[in-house]
């Protein structure tokens, strides 16, 4: 019954969570969605079926995917690597400029708005800090390489992005 009612960030919290139980070491992160559902930002209108972790080759393979988690061959830099919660992921800026990319557009500007409030939203004062929001949205674009795909669609919601929209 808990799993009929969870919303699709809530199950791809479970299933990261179940994923990296049965990680054994190395320098897996996790990225994307499953990066996203550990940071709290929500994903509407996704229908995910998999954890995505990115994990560097290993003698030219990247290990094979298993039938909940999709591996990608993709190298992270230690920089934009975060651990929240005891799980290894990428951080807010890179998370959100990965979700802005490969998402609908609703699920994209939901966790860019998600993310800036996070970042400049403060409860206590009922207060939102324009600066830090704008430093989060050059640290969002630095990922938002020419040429990626779904970078245009990022760019367009990056630019309305506002952390004070419910």
């Amino acid at each position: 019954a808990a799993w009929q009612a969870a919303k699709p960030e809530e199950e791809e919290l479970i299933r990261t969570v179940a994923a990296l139980g049965r990680m054994r070491g190395g320098s897996a992160v996790f990225v994307a969605t499953s990066a996203g559902a550990v940071q709290q930002l929500p994903l509407p209108r996704l229908f995910l079926k998999r954890t995505h972790v990115a994990a560097p080759r290993a003698n030219g393979q990247v290990e094979a995917s298993a039938p909940f988690v999709a591996r990608h061959a993709v190298t992270i830099a230690p920089e934009d690597v975060v651990e929240v919660d005891g799980i290894p992921c990428t951080n807010l800026a890179r998370t959100v400029a990965d979700l802005l990319r490969t998402t609908p557009a609703e699920t994209g500007i939901s966790a860019i708005d998600a993310a800036m409030r996070q970042r400049a939203w403060d409860a206590e004062t009922r207060t939102y800090d324009e600066e830090a929001a704008e430093q989060f949205r050059d640290e969002v674009a630095r990922h938002l390489r020419s040429g990626s795909r779904g970078v245009v669609q990022a760019r367009r919601l990056l630019a309305i992005a506002d952390g004070r929209a419910d």
